[in-house]
This record gives structure tokens, sequence and C-alpha cells, in this order.
């Protein structure tokens, strides 16, 4: 019969015990860049999708509203794109069937999937949705694209190649507000806030972002890096907000 091991003879040392734990630790520095970026990566998917849905629901407005699409000028007769007027809201949610594909699902707080109301102008969208500003749009001139850098979409029969949605690549100097809903790793948002209002207004990229999905209108949706985009002003009021897409 063998005699029972002595359990200081069993145990571990110091040296084999911190061995270990540096081994758990690299480890754990070598995983964790690839899960955020797995994460991140599934949070563009889902935006994508989302878009494309955004998309379908404006078509499917306008095939009932003889090829118009769905008011973009807010309940107190404003234009900011990542603002719809009430009924536009409604009428997504309608269309869509659900308000889980309204907004990215990456972007935190305030931001929400659903969109929230934001008196007295309306509801915030978490994209911005880029149909039916005739405000902006001075009829037949082309005073939008040449002043603003875009054309808004006010009908289905319109060129198939514009764009209806992106997300949320926004900044305001005035407003001293920046959003950039995706960066490296995941939205930037600094304090809690993605709208990062200590951020002084500068733009997305600046703060990080990486690019975003656009939706057009033959209902195509795809990422684009930020590179790759083109700066537009956002507002009746030149030099007051900036998109990209």
């Amino acid at each position: 019969m063998v005699a029972n091991q002595n359990p200081r003879e069993r145990a571990f040392t110091m040296i084999e015990l911190l061995t270990v734990i540096a081994i758990i630790a690299i480890l754990a520095a070598l995983l964790l860049p690839a899960l955020v970026g797995s994460k991140e990566r599934a949070k563009r998917t889902s935006c994508l999708n989302n878009v494309r849905q955004l998309v379908f629901a404006a078509r499917l407005y306008a095939d009932d509203y003889h090829d118009k699409l769905p008011r973009g000028v807010t309940d107190a007769d404003n234009e900011y794109p990542p603002l719809v007027p009430t009924n536009t809201w409604q009428q997504f949610v309608r269309y869509t069937g659900s308000e889980r594909v309204i907004g990215c699902p990456g972007l935190p707080a305030p931001f929400r999937l659903g969109g929230y109301p934001y008196a007295p102008e309306g509801y915030v969208l978490g994209f911005i949705y880029l149909g039916g500003h005739e405000r902006l749009r001075t009829n037949g001139t082309g005073d939008m694209l040449a002043q603003r850098g875009w054309l808004s979409p006010l009908r289905t029969d319109e060129s198939q190649n514009l764009p209806l949605f992106a997300e949320l690549n926004v900044w305001s100097p005035i407003g001293e507000q920046t959003v950039a809903p995706h960066g490296p790793s995941g939205a930037i948002f600094r304090d809690g806030d993605a709208a990062n209002s200590n951020s002084g207004g500068v733009t997305s990229t600046s703060l990080g972002a990486v690019g975003g999905n656009i939706g057009l209108m033959d209902g195509s949706a795809s990422w684009k890096q930020a590179k790759q985009m083109t700066t537009r002003e956002l507002s009746l009021v030149l030099g007051e907000l900036f998109g990209m897409w």
C-alpha cells in the first residue's frame, strides 16, 4: 500500500502560481480585442438590417401615398434630418411592424431603439432620415445640392441612387455635440453620453468614427468607411449642423 503524499509536496509554489496568472493575463489580452471586434461587427450588421428595413418601410408608405415619401420636416416646421415629425415616426413603426428596427442597437444613451420624443420637434430617430425635406430642397433649383452637398428625395420615382437613410455621424459646432456610432470597438461616448456633449462639436471622425451604414432609394444598404464619406450641411442655417455619408 502506497503512503499518502505529503500535502506540502502537492501544493503550487508561489512561482508556479504567478506563472499561471501571467499566462491567463496574456491570453485575456490577446482574446479581448478579438471579442470586442466581433461584437462591434455584429452591431454593424444589426444596424445595416435596420437601415434596410426602414428603406423598405418608406417605400411601402410611398406605394400607398402616390409615390410620395414620408415627410422629413419636423412638427415645429424645422429641418433637422436626425429628427422626424411624429406622424413620420408613427408611419415607420406601422410599416416596419416594430419599434425595434428604428435606430442602431449599438448606440448608447440618450439614444435608444424605437427612437424617443423630442418636443416640440417630433422624434429622434437614431438614424439620419434624408427623405421628404421639402424646406431644404428649393423646388427645381438644386439649391440644396449646391449649398449643402446633397439632395433630399421627395418621391420614389426620383433617382434610385439617392441616399434615403444614413447612420448618425453628425455634429453641431453650435450645439457642441458630436455623434460617432461606430468607432474601432463600438460607439464613441464620453461620460455615458453618446451625444458627446463635451466634444465641442468636432467632426465625427475627430472622435474616432470609422464609418456607417447607408440605405439608398433602390432598397440597397451597405457599409461605408468614414474616409470615403463626404461632409454635408443638415440645417436651414448654414454651419449649424453637419453629417457625413
